[in-house]
């Protein structure tokens, strides 16, 4: 098992980006958590087996019909042995 730290930009606040992330995490069963930060982006924290984060990332990259992603930025970060399921931040 394995942690991402992505940082997500393009249109992706306002366009449910947050909700989705949580909705393909919980059905890839990817633990951690989805927060909107200033500037625009969108950051997440993911942990997962390498494959199924790596197709959490695919479908970050595709992103909910109305937003756009322009660029992942992905980060290999240690496990957070706490995390229980996958959550929306505010």
């Amino acid at each position: 098992m394995i942690a991402y730290h992505i940082l997500v930009s393009g249109f992706v606040q306002g366009v449910g980006f947050r909700w989705f992330a949580q909705r393909q995490a919980v059905s890839l069963g990817v633990g951690g958590w989805v927060r909107n930060i200033p500037g625009g982006r969108v950051e997440v924290f993911a942990q997962a087996e390498k494959d199924i984060l790596d197709a959490y990332c695919g479908k970050l990259r595709e992103g909910p019909g109305y937003g756009q992603t322009d660029a992942l930025a992905i980060e290999t970060v240690p496990l957070d042995h706490k995390i229980l399921g996958f959550q929306i931040r505010h």
